[in-house]
């Protein structure tokens, strides 16, 4: 896992050093880095758990950070459980659906996210690390 996401991080530092030259700092690329960590995981596709490193399942749910810029450079983080976006594929849309939220952008409805952070600049996404 770890090396997935040095193989990602030189691809996309390859990239960034070209394009923003004398621009780019080292705030981005530790940014970056954390987005990798939140994202590029080691599961169990089938128990929906988090791995250890024998490969066997722990009692942590796979969870995700979606990012979205909201304007400028401020960021917004929210986190989800890999399981709880699964289920509710599988059941009927309901007015009893409490903790599921109408998504404008993809025009359907997903779970609520566990968790949410307030909006942060991008150079600064490490400091909300749990």
């Amino acid at each position: 896992m770890n090396e997935c996401r040095k193989r990602l991080f030189e691809i996309w530092d390859k990239e960034y050093t070209a394009n923003c030259k004398n621009e780019s700092n080292e705030e981005c690329r530790k940014s970056v880095r954390f987005i990798l960590s939140r994202n590029v995981l080691c599961g169990n596709a089938l128990s929906l758990k988090k791995v250890d490193t024998d490969g066997h399942d722990t009692e942590d749910p796979i969870i995700f950070s979606e990012w979205s810029l909201v304007t400028g450079s401020m960021i917004k983080r929210r986190d989800y459980r890999l399981d709880e976006m699964l289920d509710g594929h599988t059941e009927q849309t309901s007015l009893f659906m409490t903790d599921w939220e109408y998504d404008e952008e993809t025009q359907a409805f997903i779970p609520k996210p566990i968790k949410e952070f307030p909006l942060i600049d991008y150079r600064r996404l490490a400091e909300h690390e749990q």
